[in-house]
């Protein structure tokens, strides 16, 4: 009942049989204690996040700290009535048109594209007031412009390449951040002073070519940067006086 093992003689037994809540299902998944493993089951629930409004209604969990918790989100669906989108689980179908037969190629003006539905729907419309040209247009987007018939656009689908300085003319699907592309654009790549695309360098990140340092002017052991180049070590030696004599070598005296 406690973690006191008094001094004395005890018969041959095991800690499991003086303590029966030393068992494997009382420890703790990648520990193991008295040759106990822990359950595959057991888990510090701390570094999970869930709370009850992100698990399905009437779905249990542990998360964060505490007892076993119950889901609240809301089963939803789209109603062919309404453009509401709901917030909350949607147990999905085979297609939106599933949900609602309206969504038909008859039913969508042609050049048209609505959730994946392109129309076909011919109406009598005036395009000559409208100026863009296929190279302008997403390729494989269709569009109406200067004058009849529909036209697919050109416009190449293109992106930045982290390895190279390359700026494509085309069509970008962008990112959060450019270091999302690259992900060497951050303040520890970037020398101090300069700032690339909104990135400022760090203060630990310096060109060392003006620093005039050897290694024989370093203490021995002790690295440094400096003349460009890769880290260096010093080779300057530690040296002592000696009483016997009246000579002073070159060197670090401490």
């Amino acid at each position: 009942v406690n973690e006191v093992v008094a001094r004395g003689i005890y018969d041959a037994t095991t800690l499991s049989a003086i303590d029966t809540d030393l068992a494997t299902v009382n420890i703790k998944n990648g520990i193991t204690i008295f040759g106990f493993v822990g359950s595959a089951n057991v888990h510090d629930i701390s570094d999970a996040t869930a709370v009850a409004a992100e698990v399905i209604d009437g779905e249990t969990f542990y998360a964060v700290s505490g007892g076993i918790r119950t889901g609240t989100m809301p089963t939803v669906a789209l109603d062919p009535a309404a453009n509401d989108y709901p917030t909350g689980y949607h147990a999905g179908a085979a297609s939106l048109t599933a949900i609602d037969a309206h969504l038909a190629a008859g039913n969508i003006k042609d050049g048209v594209e609505i959730f994946g539905v392109t129309g076909t729907l011919v109406e009598g419309v005036d395009v000559s007031d409208a100026n863009a040209l296929v190279e302008e247009v997403k390729t494989g987007r269709t569009f109406y412009s200067v004058a009849a018939p529909r036209k697919t656009g050109t416009m190449p689908i293109v992106a930045l390449d982290p390895a190279a300085n390359d700026y494509p003319a085309g069509y970008h699907a962008g990112a959060a951040s450019l270091t999302a592309i690259d992900a060497q654009l951050v303040t520890g790549s970037i020398k101090f002073g300069v700032t690339i695309f909104g990135v400022a360098g760090h203060t630990n990140v310096r060109d060392s070519s003006d620093a005039n340092a050897t290694a024989t002017r370093v203490r021995s052991g002790y690295t440094f940067y400096a003349g460009g180049g890769a880290r260096k070590t010093g080779t300057l030696a530690t040296r002592t006086l000696s009483p016997a004599n009246d000579t002073v070598a070159a060197g670090y005296y401490a």
